[in-house]
């Protein structure tokens, strides 16, 4: 299988697991694995500059995508079928597209070009903007229409939560049975305690993180 993944924003410091917001972490450590299975995986990101570099098996293209929406379509749909038509990509994942609402229309690109390839077409949604988000506080109507459009063109639905899943149907008008629910994941070898570091055989969960009453949390 040749697997692309497209992240529209751009990570602090580029393809780096210590770098970068949660999304960018959850793409890091998703693709890496799926390299280390034996598929050959491409990752398309945004960037200050053009390059093609391989970064632990994984094979990532950074492009400059414009903050203007007619910009950010052609650029990412060059990318986009530069890649998919040179390796011989099957599968195309739209990786988190909640960019700006002047970079849009790179969803519309993914879609263009996964339809003209005769690709499969991946969305997976793991950001709680916009889709979370009360109207009264953000509603970018350009961000909606091409979000939309991704979910009702995609072959397959993912969300990192049965609460994002929901809220990705609801807001797409689409059957909640279509949406997969695939969390983030960590190797859970590389955060492994060491035997001397384990003060006692108590066994317990911490939380750290944001508490944001419409991203991800609800009461019983």
């Amino acid at each position: 299988m040749n697997i692309c993944f497209f992240l529209p924003s751009s990570p602090k410091g580029g393809f780096n697991p210590k770098l970068g917001g949660g999304s960018e972490l959850a793409l890091y450590y998703l693709t890496t694995q799926l390299a280390k299975m034996g598929v050959e995986v491409h990752v398309v990101i945004d960037g200050e500059e053009k390059s093609v570099q391989t970064l632990e098996g994984v094979n990532v293209h950074t492009q400059p995508i414009p903050n203007n929406p007619l910009g950010a379509y052609t650029s990412a749909k060059s990318a986009l079928s530069s890649v998919c038509t040179d390796t011989g990509v099957d599968v195309l994942v739209g990786f988190e597209l909640s960019v700006e609402w002047a970079k849009a229309t790179v969803a519309d690109a993914l879609i263009s070009v996964a339809h003209s390839g005769g690709l499969k077409l991946v969305y997976y949604v793991g950001n709680h903007y916009p889709w979370l988000i009360p109207k009264s506080e953000s509603n970018p109507w350009l961000l909606w229409r091409s979000l939309k459009r991704v979910v009702r063109s995609a072959h397959t639905l993912l969300a990192a939560s049965s609460i994002m899943g929901r809220a990705v149907a609801r807001e797409a008008g689409v059957d909640p049975a279509r949406v997969g629910i695939v969390p983030f994941g960590v190797p859970l070898e590389e955060y492994a305690p060491d035997a001397h570091d384990q003060l006692s055989q108590r066994s317990g969960v911490l939380f750290v993180g944001r508490i944001i009453p419409h991203k991800g949390l609800e009461s019983s």
